[in-house]
């Protein structure tokens, strides 16, 4: 079995390609783009600028790492309640 460390890690990894899931739009008359990722943007589709219509993708890794941060751990406090929680089996 892989320690806790290795499973929080693995487990943010998860938790943060899934917050990909959550977007949020925003329609200014002169910038339209639309963001991805909870709780920080790591991802932002661009679809019209002052300059006209774009359709571009901008990864932005620092705020990728911050939530894999976050996400890790979110991660381990689970992990470490689930562990701490555990119920009593029959043969205990």
């Amino acid at each position: 079995m892989l320690p806790r460390i290795a499973r929080s890690v693995l487990g943010g990894i998860v938790l943060t390609l899934a917050s990909v899931l959550y977007s949020v739009e925003f329609n200014w008359p002169d910038y339209y783009h639309i963001e991805y990722g909870l709780p920080t943007a790591w991802l932002v589709r661009t679809l019209s600028t002052i300059a006209g219509p774009t359709d571009t993708l901008a990864f932005q890794t620092s705020q990728f790492i911050l939530d894999w941060i976050f996400w890790s751990l979110i991660a381990f406090l689970l992990l470490l309640v689930v562990d701490r929680v555990r119920l009593p089996t029959i043969g205990d």
